[in-house]
């Protein structure tokens, strides 16, 4: 049996099935999905804090603070569907991106302090990360320079006190121990703050 000479041959079509991605078995890492899936751009970074006595504290940046209103019944919403049965719910805490990096910049200026916690990040935005990497570099590009300064008062003190100035040399050594504590300051500044990076 042939084909007639109008009729096309049959083709075999298959279609390709499409499986979903995998649900995470960590409900924070359900929330942490579900939440960058529904408020796309407006999310720049959920945190997961734990506290030395097991309180959960889930802190939620948004982009815009109208958006920290509008957005708070569905993110608490969000909290609750996610909550390990047996256990506390987790505190959530939502800030706008400008009331979050005027904290950081007051915790990096030793104005007030952020209590250590058993922090992880569950998402970060691109938007956050970049920023995160152009102040790891300013911080380390500081460090740098307040150490050159220091190397060259080092250098300037030992001309000195070889030169026969060793009383001369004293003030521009002292200068140097300024500027090396300094270089170390910057080091150990905390980079992750924003907590911005972890």
């Amino acid at each position: 049996m042939g084909t007639s000479a109008g009729s096309a041959p049959a083709v075999a079509t298959t279609t390709a099935r499409v499986e979903p991605a995998p649900v995470p078995a960590d409900p924070l890492e359900r929330l942490s999905q579900e939440l960058a899936a529904g408020l796309g751009d407006d999310l720049l970074l959920l945190e997961d804090h734990a506290a030395a006595d097991g309180r959960r504290t889930l802190l939620a940046v948004l982009d815009r603070p109208s958006e920290v209103a509008r957005r708070r019944t569905q993110l608490e919403s969000a909290v609750l569907r996610c909550a390990i049965e047996g256990e506390a719910r987790p505190r959530l805490e939502l800030l706008d991106r400008t009331t979050y990096e005027a904290i950081e910049r007051l915790a990096a200026a030793g104005l007030v302090q952020l209590v250590a916690t058993d922090r992880r990040v569950l998402y970060r935005s691109p938007q956050v990360a970049d920023r995160c990497a152009e102040q790891e570099q300013q911080r380390l590009h500081r460090a740098r320079r307040s150490f050159d300064r220091a190397e060259r008062k080092q250098r300037m003190a030992r001309v000195l006190a070889e030169g026969g100035f060793p009383l001369e040399a004293l003030p521009v050594l002292s200068e140097a121990l300024a500027g090396a504590r300094l270089c170390l300051a910057h080091l150990a500044a905390p980079s992750s703050r924003p907590k911005c990076c972890p």
